[in-house]
């Protein structure tokens, strides 16, 4: 009896599709992020990703994801630690 009276019904609709979008604009301002980046580490090698987030208004998260993906582009690399190092432009667009 207790199964009866918990038993569900699942309606199902069928919604249209989503349009898709073109290239986000999250993409762009991740490109322009990207170039700031660049700009910040020719000013300053000695800049921390905290300064940077600082300086274009994003989140800390949202530069160490830019920096990341310079570094898989093999545009910038990171010589000696976390404190005292700096950073250094492999790659220069």
């Amino acid at each position: 009896m207790w199964q009866k009276m918990c038993r569900r019904h699942a309606t199902s609709y069928n919604y249209p599709p989503l349009p898709l979008k073109p290239a986000s604009s999250s993409q762009k301002s991740s490109q322009k992020s990207s170039q700031k980046i660049i700009e910040l580490i020719k000013e300053n090698a000695g800049i921390t990703t905290q300064q940077m987030a600082d300086n274009l208004g994003i989140s800390r998260r949202a530069v160490a994801k830019a920096i990341a993906k310079l570094q898989a582009e093999d545009r910038i690399r990171r010589i000696g630690p976390d404190k005292g190092g700096h950073w250094e432009l492999v790659k220069d667009e």
